[in-house]
């Protein structure tokens, strides 16, 4: 049983060490970055607009997003 334990310990430290130095390197980020998603629009009062069903009034517009970034350290970056 003893065995058994220090062949584990030995394969946890070996598996989790090899992980460890995979992760190490930070991706390049630098560049433009779009990316579109839906939104929901809220309306200031609770009434819908309208006699209509609600289903019918709650727009679900496009969004198109655009980040830039500039300057990368590790994986802090700077971006606009």
């Amino acid at each position: 049983m003893r065995k058994f334990i220090l062949w584990m310990a030995f394969v946890w430290v070996l598996v989790t060490s090899v992980t460890a130095l995979a992760g190490s390197e930070t991706p390049d980020l630098k560049g433009t970055w779009v990316w579109q998603d839906q939104g929901v629009r809220h309306y200031r009062s609770a009434e819908p607009l309208g006699k209509t069903h609600v289903k019918d009034k709650i727009p679900y517009p496009n969004i198109s997003f655009t980040m830039t970034i500039d300057k990368q350290d590790g994986f802090n970056i700077l971006a606009f």
